[in-house]
């Protein structure tokens, strides 16, 4: 059953994350080229799309990840080791960062508007966060 809840969690992440990641550094940029109601219609049919997929992967990795703190504090690994616990407590609140900006991008109609004419910035600022969330999660799993 770890294996499995493992394997969901980082399937979510890889989905989320390349998501995130095309949606920066491929659609955005390729979309300049078009005038602003093209690039409109495409950005709202890719999002109409993306949506759900990435309310699915943020649900898995939430529960997943309740699951994975829960499996780890079962065999005491959170009293344990103090730097553990701060370096996951940094990663948890990295992550619900990351899923409130995922949020407020990919949220329907012109709610988030004057955020979403920043969608380049906040897509970056999701992207790097995440390069650390799987950084931290990498070093979390060898301590």
């Amino acid at each position: 059953m770890r294996i499995a809840i493992q394997w969901l969690h980082l399937l979510s992440a890889i989905v989320a994350i390349g998501g995130s990641f095309f949606l920066r550094f491929v659609l955005l940029p390729a979309s300049q080229s078009l005038d602003g109601a093209q690039r409109q219609q495409l950005t709202d049919g890719v999002m109409k799309r993306f949506r759900p997929i990435l309310w699915v992967s943020i649900t898995v990795l939430f529960f997943t990840g309740l699951y994975n703190v829960g499996m780890v504090a079962m065999r005491g690994g959170l009293a344990a080791a103090p730097a553990y616990l701060q370096l996951l407590l940094i990663k948890i609140l990295l992550a619900l960062v990351i899923f409130g900006i995922a949020f407020l991008l990919i949220a329907p109609g012109d709610i988030f508007s004057s955020l979403k004419t920043r969608r380049k910035q906040l897509l970056t600022v999701n992207v790097v966060l995440a390069v650390i969330v799987v950084f931290l999660s990498a070093y979390l799993r060898r301590m």
